[in-house]
């Protein structure tokens, strides 16, 4: 097997806090702990990259998961998230949706607000 990333640990099993980069404060205690990468959702809705785990009803500020609906008034941009966290944090994120424009935006996004950041990508629509 071929070795990692020289940033990640090579001795001991990679640790990633799943959703805890979806809230500042989650991403934050998870960073404090020393987990290695903090998993975030990232969408492309509109102008905007909303870092949220929960899907949106249409254009309405109604998220829903399952059992669970809540209204999303102010809710996280990942802008937001890469000024509350240090430069030397890793943001695992994962790309939500089927947006074309999205890997675009992220990387203009990090650009922007965080040039120093590492990150590592994920997603399901490929193209």
């Amino acid at each position: 097997m071929g070795r990692l990333h020289p940033d990640l640990p090579q001795h001991r099993p990679l640790t990633s806090a799943h959703r805890a980069g979806n809230r500042i404060r989650d991403a934050i205690h998870a960073d404090r702990l020393g987990i290695d990468m903090n998993e975030t959702d990232v969408w492309l809705r509109d102008e905007d990259l909303d870092v949220r785990h929960m899907h949106r009803l249409g254009p309405l500020p109604i998220l829903w998961e399952r059992w669970r609906v809540r209204l999303d008034i102010r809710g996280l941009k990942l802008h937001m998230l890469l000024r509350a966290l240090e430069d030397d944090a890793l943001l695992f994120l994962d790309l939500k949706g089927e947006e074309p424009d999205l890997g675009t935006a992220i990387v203009d996004e990090l650009r922007k607000h965080a040039p120093n950041m590492r990150v590592a990508l994920c997603g399901r629509h490929y193209p």
